[in-house]
């Protein structure tokens, strides 16, 4: 945070009691508080609002620090308690809605009791509380509710003590805030105890001794536990990862590419009670990534989900980018195959601070996880059918059949701002020139040898069944094999040492595992040469094209080749087998896998090896086999780059839908949901 920003709460005042109780707890918090001896400029309020707004660019960054808006806050509030009353309580859910969100009936007076006794009594922790919107919004509900309940009641109604809540932060300045705004605004006449405890610590690594939180643990743990804990990467933050494996709870919970909330979930449930409630905010990107498959059999494994509320393409934070965000409730697993309510929400387009639910439906525990223990979180309830089915009737997948393989990381395609900045290259005026990837003038200008240059084609030139073969860019393909460079291509050797000092700067250069002037990852030129099936990395459809010969692209292709007979007949050449995959990968109905069970960002398809390889496949089926591979054959035939909406290619493409409909045994309304998630991709 920009440290003028902070300065200016020396501008804000508290009239002498209120002073005297800040100054208080933060000595019970053990923390110094702000320094408030000068009266001017803006409004605390002003201050607060914007805080989020102001943090530097590079802090938010480093601490993942986004924090939550209020109507947000609200939401998670009433869906922790909800939740806990729901799994812990007799009590009827409508009677507690009217308790948040209405004024009171005195017929429910007995029941507005017992759940305002229960909540007051409930222990909350956030272990990344920032200014503590989450922990605010609760006791201002608290309040509100109590407030509510003394104009109907004659009972004496309990105060509140906010002893029970807890923030904790890496941050002492968001936790002063809290505390600053807190005082500021609370209505004393409903609190008991003042001394809400806030803990400026490293929430993973720091062993936590305070008294109250120790009680609490020792008990049983807390009743909540809420957050939006940090959205922070292991690429780029390799200091802060190191730093926690050197605990012993990092070590056990570390995994390779995960993002650092995983370890708040982790710590979140260790600290839970066994009939509490753990409700978080996240991105929904762990359901299924590559780096979170330990979490997620953990999460199988120790806990069971109550609801999960998918915001979709809702953004939550106006900062954040590209983020999908999910707020699930967790407890610690039971005997039982528990509900789970899935629900969507999005903003209402007349009023942005109201959150709308757009569906809800029931499903089973057993029913969430996919057969590679992915979370399946999906729009509808029929939906899970249908996945059912292909996972029925599909007894294979395409792991065993099948690899997938990158393309090429030259490691140094063309020279970048970057490279200008650090005078790697001291001509700035070559700027996007190219290094590996040359353009076809280039190429003409510098002469370069025609038999090291081999046409680049980009992901985008890739569509179903076909790709265009028009580019005008060249690789310059050098394995570490090669030898001689400079006598056998010298206008090629030439060119290169322009640009030494960037290649030799290269990790695999470094490390002496290729020579200065080779790809850093060129692959086995059989791999682009001979047959075999490619796609973009990232795609919004199931793009697969076939290529019989030369195909030489970037890294954001991947090329499947297959390694072991899908059809054990000797009648089966190797090129049917390949018709048969491209037919299936292209379906209607595996867009339909992809979007719902594959890996996205956005709304795109990520069809990189780990999604392709664990598609389920039909292997034992000679005569559905034949059937496909014929009508694939006729489709890539007429498949045309500058044509893709010719008449025969949409025949046979809805002909081919057909029958692999009809073999996974698809009801029309399934076919309808099915088409239905295309033309939604459509838009």
């Amino acid at each position: 945070m920009k440290n003028e920003l902070f300065e200016v709460v020396n501008n804000f005042s508290l009239n002498s009691e209120k002073l005297k109780l800040y100054n208080d707890i933060c000595l019970y918090n053990n923390f110094k508080g702000l320094d408030i001896s000068n009266l001017d400029f803006i409004s605390i309020d002003d201050f607060i609002t914007n805080y989020d707004k102001n943090i530097d660019e590079k802090l938010r960054n480093a601490t993942g620090s986004f924090y939550t808006p209020i109507n947000v806050c609200e939401f998670m509030v009433y869906r922790a308690i909800y939740d806990y009353i729901k799994k812990n309580t007799e009590i009827k859910l409508h009677i507690l809605e009217k308790l948040f969100y209405s004024s009171l009936d005195t017929i429910y007076i007995k029941e507005y009791h017992e759940i305002y006794k229960l909540i007051i009594d409930f222990k909350v922790i956030d272990l990344a509380s920032g200014t503590g919107n989450l922990i605010k919004t609760f006791i201002y509900k608290l309040i509100d509710i109590r407030k509510k309940l003394l104009l109907i009641s004659k009972f004496n109604i309990e105060l509140i003590n906010l002893n029970n809540f807890f923030c904790l932060d890496k941050q002492v300045e968001p936790l002063n805030i809290c505390l600053y705004d807190l005082i500021r605004n609370i209505d004393k006449d409903h609190i008991k105890n003042f001394n809400i405890n806030l803990i400026n610590c490293n929430t993973i690594t720091d062993m936590i001794d305070r008294k109250d939180y120790v009680d609490i643990l020792e008990k049983g743990g807390f009743d909540i536990v809420i957050g939006n804990p940090p959205y922070i990467g292991e690429k780029g933050n390799k200091v802060l990862f190191d730093e926690v494996k050197k605990s012993e709870f990092g070590i056990k919970y570390y995994e390779g590419k995960m993002d650092f909330f995983y370890y708040f979930i982790y710590k979140g449930i260790s600290i839970l009670k066994k009939s509490g409630i753990l409700v978080y905010l996240t991105t929904s990107y762990f359901i299924t990534a590559d780096g979170a498959k330990k979490l997620r059999c953990f999460l199988k494994k120790e806990c069971e989900f109550n609801s999960i509320n998918n915001f979709k393409e809702s953004k939550l934070f106006k900062d954040a980018p590209g983020q999908h965000n999910i707020v699930y409730s967790l407890s610690i697993k039971g005997n039982t195959d528990a509900n789970i309510s899935l629900e969507s929400y999005k903003y209402d387009k007349s009023n942005f601070y109201k959150i709308v639910k757009s569906s809800e439906f029931i499903i089973k525990q057993s029913e969430i996880y996919d057969n590679m223990n992915n979370i399946l979180i999906l729009e509808k309830q029929n939906y899970y059918n249908i996945i059912n089915k292909i996972l029925d009737v599909a007894e294979d997948v395409l792991f065993n059949y099948a690899d997938i393989k990158q393309g090429i990381v030259s490691g140094a395609d063309k020279v970048t701002k970057r490279m200008v900045e650090h005078n790697l290259i001291s001509d700035s005026e070559a700027l996007n020139k190219g290094i590996f990837i040359v353009l076809k003038e280039e190429a003409l200008k510098y002469n370069l040898e025609s038999e090291l240059l081999k046409p680049l084609y980009k992901n985008s030139h890739i569509k179903n069944y076909f790709f265009d073969n028009k580019t005008d860019k060249y690789i310059i393909f050098i394995n570490k094999e090669i030898k001689n460079i400079e006598i056998k291509y010298p206008n090629i050797y030439k060119h290169l040492s322009g640009f030494r000092t960037v290649l030799e700067k290269r990790r695999e250069v470094k490390k002496g595992y290729k020579p200065w002037y080779a790809l850093q990852w060129g692959r086995d030129s059989k791999l682009f040469e001979t047959i075999k099936i490619i796609n973009p990395q990232r795609a919004k459809f199931n793009y697969f094209a076939l290529s019989k010969s030369s195909f030489y692209s970037s890294a954001d292709v991947y090329y499947l080749k297959i390694k072991r007979r899908i059809v054990n007949q000797l009648s089966i050449n190797n090129e049917d087998e390949y018709y048969y995959l491209l037919a299936l990968l292209n379906s209607k109905l595996y867009f339909f896998w992809f979007y719902n069970v594959g890996k996205k960002k956005g709304d795109m398809l990520e069809l990189y090896s780990n999604p392709i390889q664990n598609i389920p496949i039909i292997s034992n089926d000679l005569t559905f086999f034949k059937t496909v591979v014929s009508i694939s054959k006729k489709i890539y035939e007429v498949s045309s780059y500058s044509d893709i909406n010719n008449d025969k290619f949409k025949t046979l493409l809805i002909k081919l839908d057909k029958i692999i409909y009809e073999k996974f045994k698809l009801t029309d309304d399934e076919i309808i949901e099915i088409e239905y998630v295309l033309k939604k991709g459509e838009k």
